[in-house]
């Protein structure tokens, strides 16, 4: 759950773009929602080695709170690729289907 930390490596690294495929939250507030995982799948989180639990925490920031964050490192110009005028057959997609992930590119301002 380093969200900003993550992004200010990010910055460091001076792109123009960003390409981000996320989970996010499906609230209308700017919030991060904090769920447990099983870090024994592979695409989930990985635990630190603080974590007391078998679980791993995560962090799923709304789509206003992943907007508020990426213009705070110098990002605008967002550009949502839409999921559901692109897609019929949602097998293995249920995660974009119900608006819990999504795709997106920016631009540095």
């Amino acid at each position: 759950m380093n969200h900003m930390q993550l992004l200010a490596e990010i910055k460091r690294l001076e792109p123009k773009y960003l390409i981000l495929d996320t989970n996010v939250s499906t609230s209308e507030y700017t919030i991060i929602e904090v769920k447990e995982e099983n870090p024994d799948i592979e695409a989930n989180s990985i635990r630190l080695p603080a974590d007391a639990s078998s679980k791993a925490l995560v962090g799923y920031p709304s789509i206003a709170a992943l907007k508020l964050m990426l213009k705070h490192i110098g990002f605008g110009s967002f550009s949502f690729y839409d999921w559901h005028s692109n897609i019929s057959d949602w097998q293995d997609l249920e995660d974009y289907r119900k608006y819990e992930r999504i795709s997106l590119t920016a631009t540095i301002k």
